[in-house]
């Protein structure tokens, strides 16, 4: 019998899939798992079900592997799947799945363990994208079109959460300061900065003040003409507004 959604089934785990599900069978129907470690026998419940295979989330673990560990607040925020697994075994995990991409799509099976390169377990993303739903700006949840707190996952280095806020106000608010500011404000009060961060973003705001300035000289001095000359004419005196600002700081 076919499985279908909602239905909880109890599976063991054989091996890991890629994109950071696990593979279970049950009757001979290949399941997808999320948050489970190969060897694990777990209690999942399927939120997908489909002709040849169906998609499930752990419910309760009956036999847990020794790898386990607790997972962060939002493990689904920014694809943090492998949360829940030892560090070590992550690796492993990430092994196992190339070695048989090699096998089952290149025809070229590999016979010992293949060497993956570990990272820091935080900081270790230079960049990010961010998604902005009206004064709200991260990473969507696995699977889905919800924000959640990019800065709570740990993936960011902090200058790297501040070059992306500052980016993100300044295309918000273009050269208006007194709007830039608001938007600051607003996005302290979903996810508050720390004074390293509130810092770095000035830095970076400060830069790209400087930067556009040079960019709107070089602009008047090759003479161009523009069909809204007026808006033009304003964004300039805008940037030499923040340009006098940041030089009475």
């Amino acid at each position: 019998m076919a499985l279908s959604e909602g239905q909880q089934v109890e599976l063991t785990i054989e091996k890991p899939a890629s994109g950071g599900r696990m593979i279970a069978r049950h009757n001979g129907e290949v399941v997808l798992v999320r948050g489970a470690i190969p060897g694990e026998r777990v209690r999942a419940w399927i939120e997908k079900a489909e002709k040849r295979m169906a998609y499930a989330v752990t419910r309760e673990v009956v036999d847990a592997s020794p790898d386990r560990r607790t997972a962060g607040d939002d493990p689904l925020c920014g694809g943090a799947l492998y949360a829940h697994i030892e560090y070590s075994r992550q690796l492993a995990i990430k092994s196992d799945v190339i070695r048989d991409a090699f096998a089952r799509v290149g025809r070229h099976p590999i016979d010992r363990p293949i060497d993956v390169a570990g990272s820091p377990e935080a900081g270790y993303r230079m960049r990010a994208r961010f998604h902005v739903h009206g004064a709200r700006a991260g990473f969507y949840r696995e699977g889905t079109h919800q924000l959640c707190d990019a800065a709570a996952t740990r993936q960011l280095r902090p200058e790297s959460v501040a070059a992306d806020v500052a980016r993100l106000l300044g295309s918000l608010a273009a050269d208006d300061l007194e709007e830039w500011e608001t938007g600051l404000e607003a996005y302290q009060r979903i996810a508050p900065l720390s004074d390293v961060e509130l810092k770095l973003i000035t830095a970076f705001d400060r830069s790209t003040v400087l930067m556009a300035g040079l960019q709107w000289l070089d602009i008047r001095s090759e003479e161009r003409t523009f069909a809204n000359r007026i808006g033009v004419l304003k964004r300039i005196d805008a940037n030499l507004y923040r340009l006098a600002n940041l030089a009475e700081a």
